[in-house]
């Protein structure tokens, strides 16, 4: 684990395979200045944006409220209390303020949306007619999508709750509302190519927007970072400060 304990506290959250974090320190910057920052870096960390995991971690920490213990009796939570490497009260506090982060503060980016796939080489499932990555990689040409196992969906002609189809690819709630990327916009300006972001910020309803640029700067755009180590070495090697900017 590259960064010092004090700025990254990963939390285990029921159903997802790694303990993620969100990440504030690059806000601000863009989807393709985050990628560029992470994908070249070795070590454990790396980057959250299946829209799945985001909605069993938006969910995750809405259901363990408001004392969180059903998150901190889980998985490495739960050895990091055992191991006495942090105290409940901390374990709460940082619990408590990725929720607030999720819910009140900022949106979540996800995965990589092609409205025109065929220029790329990908034919599209019949009736489809965009293309969803969640594996690609920025390189000095644009986007590589080698190994990318594009997903085909139809894209909604305009805002209305999520369909069917999106809803089951994406994990997401019946009651999410989709704003969709505008076509001849992406197809323009954006080589076809625009990314999802997930805004659960005190609304009545999940918002999705699928029609966001990766060169846009966003001031609460938030990245979700996981944890891969193996949950023996992730203990072994915990060492927890409070950090500064939290105080």
């Amino acid at each position: 684990m590259e960064a010092s304990q004090d700025e990254l506290f990963f939390v285990d959250i029921p159903g997802i395979p790694m303990p993620v974090m969100p990440d504030e320190s690059l806000l601000g910057k863009t989807r393709f200045q985050i990628l560029e920052h992470y994908q070249n870096k070795t070590g454990d960390v790396v980057i959250v944006d299946d829209s799945n995991s985001i909605n069993k971690i938006a969910y995750g920490l809405k259901d363990g409220r408001p004392n969180y213990s059903s998150i901190m009796n889980y998985g490495i939570n739960q050895k990091l209390l055992e191991a006495n490497k942090v105290s409940e009260e901390n374990m709460r506090e940082v619990i408590a303020k990725i929720d607030k982060i999720l819910w009140q503060k900022g949106c979540l980016w996800a995965e990589l949306l092609d409205c025109i796939p065929q220029k790329r080489g990908y034919k599209l499932t019949e009736g489809h007619d965009v293309a969803l990555y969640r594996h690609f990689r920025i390189t000095q040409d644009g986007v590589e999508l080698t190994g990318a196992n594009p997903i085909s969906l139809s894209l909604p002609k305009e805002a209305d709750r999520i369909t069917e189809d999106w809803r089951g690819v994406l994990g997401a709630t019946a009651d999410t509302i989709h704003y969709p990327a505008n076509t001849s916009y992406s197809n323009k300006y954006l080589d076809g190519l625009s990314f999802l972001v997930w805004d659960f910020r005190q609304h009545a309803s999940p918002a999705l927007d699928s029609g966001k640029s990766a060169n846009d700067w966003f001031v609460d755009r938030i990245t979700l970072l996981g944890n891969k180590a193996p949950p023996k070495e992730i203990v072994s090697e915990f060492r927890f400060m409070k950090s500064k900017k939290s105080q």
